[in-house]
Formats: C-alpha cells, sequence, structure tokens
C-alpha cells in the first residue's frame, strides 16, 4: 500500500513556479503568503524566483530552505520556459498586460495574488483579499475575487485566541509593510485625542 501511495503522490505531483517580492520598501506580506501556500504544497515541486532588489524576500526563502533563482522581472516568462511549469503564481503586486503574456508563452494557469494592475485581467485568476470587494473589476473580470474570505491566514492564527485583558496594555498596529494611506499616524492621533488615553508609543521601522 505504502509503494501505490508513493506512485500516486509522484503522478498527482506538478511543477509550481512562485514569483515573488519582498524589500525595505514592500516588506514581507508577499513572502509569507508564499511560505504559508509552500507549507501546503509539499507533494509538489516547488520553483522561487525572485527580481534582484528584492533581498529580503530572497534571503527569507534562503533561510527557510529554498533555492531561490534571482531573475530581473522582464526575463521571468523567459526562465519559466526550463522549468515547464503546470501553475505560475505571482506576488508581485500590479502587473502589466506584457509581463503576463510573457509568463503565459510557457502554458502554464497563472494566478496572482494583490494585483491591481492591468495584467491582473490577463492571470486565470487573481485574489485580491486585501483591497476589499470594491476591487472587483464588473464582468470583464469574472477572474478577479476579492474580500476578506479569500485571505490566507497564516499558521500563527490557527492557535487558541489570547484571553481578553480587562486593563489595556499594549496597542500593536499593523498596516502592511509600507502602509501607503498613513494609517498608522491616523490611528496615532485618534488614541492621543482621547481624554483617558495614557499610552506610550514606539514606533519601529522594521
Amino acid at each position: 500500500f505504502m509503494d501505490w501511495w508513493l506512485v500516486e503522490k509522484l503522478v498527482s505531483s506538478r511543477t509550481i513556479a512562485f514569483f515573488v517580492i519582498g524589500d525595505a520598501q514592500t516588506g514581507l506580506g508577499h513572502v509569507y503568503r508564499v511560505l504559508t501556500l509552500s507549507d501546503r504544497l509539499t507533494h509538489h515541486e516547488l520553483v522561487f524566483f525572485a527580481p534582484p532588489e528584492a533581498d529580503l524576500a530572497i534571503q527569507l526563502l534562503q533561510e527557510r530552505g529554498h533555492r531561490v533563482r534571482v531573475v530581473p522581472q522582464n526575463q521571468f516568462g523567459e526562465a519559466l520556459q526550463e522549468v515547464k511549469p503546470a501553475l505560475v503564481i505571482n506576488d508581485c503586486l500590479d502587473t502589466s498586460e506584457d509581463f503576463v503574456r510573457s509568463v503565459r508563452v510557457c502554458g502554464a494557469r497563472v494566478l496572482h495574488f494583490e494585483d491591481l494592475g492591468p495584467g491582473a485581467l490577463l492571470a486565470d485568476r487573481t485574489i485580491n483579499a486585501l483591497y476589499g470587494e470594491d476591487a472587483e473589476r464588473g464582468a470583464e473580470a469574472s477572474s478577479i475575487v476579492s474580500g476578506t474570505s479569500w485571505c490566507c491566514l497564516r499558521d500563527e492564527f490557527l492557535d487558541p485566541p489570547a484571553p481578553v485583558r480587562k486593563t489595556l496594555q499594549r496597542v500593536l498596529l499593523v498596516f502592511g509593510g509600507s502602509d501607503p494611506s498613513g494609517l498608522t499616524r491616523k490611528v496615532l492621533q485618534v488614541v492621543d485625542a482621547s481624554p483617558d488615553g495614557r499610552l506610550e508609543f514606539q514606533l519601529s521601522d522594521s
């Protein structure tokens, strides 16, 4: 029975290619999502690609034991010809049509995360959980789904929730790696203006 199980795993195994970004400006949310997905795709052959500027993503993937092929984004489609994947997962923000067309040449299915660029319409599926339901683009974008129901939760959220404290001691504000809307500052201003708010904040750029 074990032999049959091994044969079934080998027959069903596919090559999946990831293209991911991650640096001081964009943060590490993209690469952590890729790692979460890879932890659940262990019976497939996984190949990781990242552009040269994605230094933090490359470092984190290598620390987790993955080999990373460093290629510029405009050369990714060409690099896929050697790999011949069944699925390509792009977690690199807003893509162009030219980029996606170059990826599709290899014949693989294409999945995007957090993509508001024109290339999102050319992917087989685009998941924009972060942007909310208003990120959908009508009938022409039937392949685009959005909203919290599509959120990819990391393993730490599977643990039982921490008990509710009656006394507020610490506040953790998390608005992604870059916080483009300046939500951190807005929340700090609201808390600072509260009459009974005596909270000490320590800002970090990590």
